[in-house]
C-alpha cells in the first residue's frame, strides 16, 4: 500500500515550505512591529499564526516521512521540544530587548534575525531545500 505524502495540492516540496513559512511568521510581528494602528496589526498578528501553523504541519510531515521507523519516537520527541521550546526562547529574547530598547525593537529585530536564520539555514542545509514529497510505502 502506498501513501501520498503530497500535504498541499501541487505542493511537493516541504522543505522549502518549512524555511518559506519561518520567515514568513516573524516577517509578520517585524511588520507589525512597525505598525501604529490596531487594524493591520491584527491582520499581521492573524497571519503571523497561519504562517506558524502551516510550517508545523510542513515540519511534522518531513518528520514523519523522512524518519526511519526504528527511531520515528525518538525524533517525533526531539521534533516536539523544539517546536514547544524555541518559540519560548523568542518571547524570551524578545521580552530582553524590548525590555532594553522598546518593543518595536524588540519584535522587529527578532523578524530580521530570523528571516537571516532561514536563510542560513537553507544555505547551510541544501538537502533540507532539495527534499521533495513523494509516494512512500505505508
Amino acid at each position: 500500500m502506498e501513501q501520498d505524502t503530497q500535504l498541499v495540492r501541487g505542493q511537493t516540496a516541504p522543505g522549502t515550505e518549512v524555511l518559506g513559512c519561518g520567515p514568513g511568521m516573524p516577517g509578520k510581528p517585524l511588520g507589525f512591529g512597525l505598525v501604529h494602528s490596531l487594524g493591520p496589526a491584527l491582520v499581521l498578528v492573524g497571519l503571523a499564526g497561519a504562517a506558524d501553523t502551516i510550517s508545523v504541519i510542513f515540519r511534522s510531515t518531513v518528520v514523519q516521512v523522512a524518519t526511519p521507523d526504528p527511531y520515528r519516537g525518538r525524533v517525533n520527541a526531539a521534533e516536539y521540544v523544539v517546536g514547544v521550546g524555541c518559540p519560548q526562547l523568542g518571547n524570551f529574547r524578545a521580552g530582553a530587548v524590548g525590555s532594553l530598547t522598546s518593543a518595536s525593537f524588540g519584535l522587529v529585530s527578532g523578524g530580521v534575525t530570523t528571516v537571516i536564520s532561514a536563510a542560513l539555514i537553507g544555505l547551510a542545509l541544501p538537502d533540507f531545500t532539495r527534499y521533495r514529497a513523494g509516494r512512500v510505502a505505508v
